[in-house]
């Protein structure tokens, strides 16, 4: 699970590629595939506010 914190405290979250991750309104991800994408979250009083990781997703050996 991911966590935001500051700004106005609500926040929008998106994925880059949503084939392979998802995530909630609560920042909760579930996986589909693998491969890489990015997590957002955007402050919703002002989405020029967010920030973002790289989430690579693979398989383990």
């Amino acid at each position: 699970m991911f966590q935001a914190q500051g700004g106005s405290g609500d926040y929008l979250w998106s994925t880059s590629n949503a084939s392979v991750v998802t995530v909630n309104k609560y920042g909760e991800v579930t996986t589909y595939a693998l491969g890489h994408t990015e997590v957002v979250a955007s402050d919703l009083r002002n989405q020029l506010h967010q920030g973002v990781s790289k989430v690579p997703y693979r398989a383990r050996y």
